[in-house]
């Protein structure tokens, strides 16, 4: 959810930071985790953007910007096993595939991939 609704944040705006989590007392429900995109995007503007995640109850509809449905890559076996066949499918047919999916999905992990099929073609001596 993209809104400017800054009661998601801390109390205390001194603490304001990216990446804000509200972890709540009941195992039960999910952690919220908000996002300040001013800080994060480096976005000069004077309004606030936020991005809620798991929200535990409504954002005020006047606050709210948008609405996406957002999926994070699932951290199970099948993965680990398709991420480990990686370098199998490098310079196959033509074809490499690189992204964040083949680790942790972070932007590191893109480079990584992608740093991994430049060295197999490198190796290969396959001139693009």
């Amino acid at each position: 959810m993209l809104h400017r609704d800054s009661s998601w944040m801390p109390k205390r705006r001194k603490i304001w930071s990216a990446w804000n989590y509200h972890i709540p007392k009941q195992d039960s429900d999910f952690a919220t985790l908000t996002y300040d995109m001013n800080i994060l995007q480096q976005l000069d503007c004077p309004d606030r953007h936020f991005v809620t995640l798991n929200p535990q109850h409504s954002i005020a509809p006047e606050y709210v910007i948008r609405e996406f449905r957002y999926e994070h890559p699932l951290f199970n076996r099948e993965r680990q096993n398709a991420q480990s066949q990686h370098h199998e499918l490098i310079c196959q047919n033509g074809l490499s595939f690189c992204g964040a999916y083949w680790g942790h999905g972070f932007h590191e992990d893109g480079l990584r991939s992608g740093m991994a099929v430049v060295n197999a073609i490198e190796r290969a001596g396959i001139n693009a």
